[in-house]
């Protein structure tokens, strides 16, 4: 044997050689962060889940003794305004989670409903007991993921307790066939950006958007809206379906006071930077819309946007 064909076998063995521990070391490490590392970064994460709803659920006895206080002829004046919605801003601001956000903007619905409802003399004011379903489900749905987050971590730990009591059950009420979903704002409607940067610099953006009323499978009726501004260098849109009312189970929906399937759309050119409201369906909402801003227009942080606020009553007859 030649002495370089010695010399060179020599160096690819040992590349082989370094290569095949390398793989091995490789190997070892996946096995090591599968079997350790993700169990306890899974086990942290659901401490820390089941934590942060404990805290929501504290901090949220506040807002239901602030609620509560109406029951007992608290007024609903300016100062108990502003005590509602800071508490809620507060929530908002802290926890971010869409469960977190969808639970307290069903708190700020309540309050919009008692509010236009003692503000319009509503004959039918008592039925905004019904409203509360919402939040009741809502406020379920809360406790029951905080008790089966607090038994997988006991279970995880290997410890002999056990979950959390359920929450008693709701009062049983009479079904009202004839609810109602009362007056209050919808969104706002941000959209979302397709191309551009962002800002429109006073250029006058073109504004399109429509929304409409829709039953979905007899069960529940939702809010379509669509949104989209734009000039020759930005353009943004969205498309969305807000949940108004859902039936009872075991009853469906059978006639709604609002035209269904009919899109109310408006078209206009943003040439200010104040907001802008126009009245369609013959006053049953204001589309309340801003495309120029004093800052960004569109992206993160950007001020367009479009509120629906509903001004009358809408009549909803249920049926088994």
């Amino acid at each position: 044997m030649k002495p370089e064909n010695y010399t060179e076998r020599t160096r690819r063995q040992l590349r082989f050689g370094l290569s095949y521990f390398t793989l091995l070391t490789l190997l070892a490490l996946c096995s090591w962060v599968s079997f350790r590392t993700i169990p306890t970064l899974a086990d942290k994460q659901k401490m820390q889940s089941a934590g942060r709803l404990a805290t929501y659920r504290q901090q949220l006895t506040r807002t239901d003794l602030h609620l509560a206080a109406l029951n007992q002829g608290t007024p609903i004046d300016q100062p108990w305004l502003r005590t509602f919605f800071s508490q809620a801003d507060a929530l908002d601001g802290q926890f971010t989670e869409p469960t977190f956000l969808n639970a307290t903007l069903s708190y700020r619905r309540l309050v919009a409903e008692y509010e236009d409802g003692l503000q319009n003399q509503d004959p039918e004011l008592q039925q905004l007991a019904a409203q509360r379903t919402d939040l009741q489900a809502k406020q379920l749905g809360l406790q029951t993921a905080l008790a089966g987050l607090n038994k997988a971590i006991a279970a995880a730990a290997g410890g002999g307790a056990g979950a959390p009591p359920a929450p008693p059950p709701a009062e049983s009420k009479a079904t009202n066939l004839h609810p109602a979903i009362f007056t209050g704002y919808f969104g706002p409607f941000k959209p979302l950006l397709v191309r551009g940067s962002g800002e429109f610099g006073n250029n006058s953006p073109l504004v399109n958007a429509s929304a409409q009323v829709i039953v979905v499978d007899e069960k529940r009726i939702i809010l379509s809206v669509y949104f989209e501004v734009g000039d020759n260098n930005t353009f943004a849109k969205t498309t969305e379906r807000y949940e108004l009312y859902a039936a009872p189970p075991g009853l469906r929906i059978t006639a709604v006071s609002a035209p269904q399937n009919t899109p109310w759309r408006i078209n206009y050119t943003d040439r200010t930077q104040q907001d802008d409201q126009f009245s369609v369906a013959d006053g049953l909402f204001t589309f309340q819309l801003q495309a120029n801003t004093p800052g960004l227009d569109v992206g993160g942080p950007g001020g367009s946007s479009l509120t629906i606020k509903l001004n009358r009553p809408i009549r909803i007859d249920l049926a088994k």
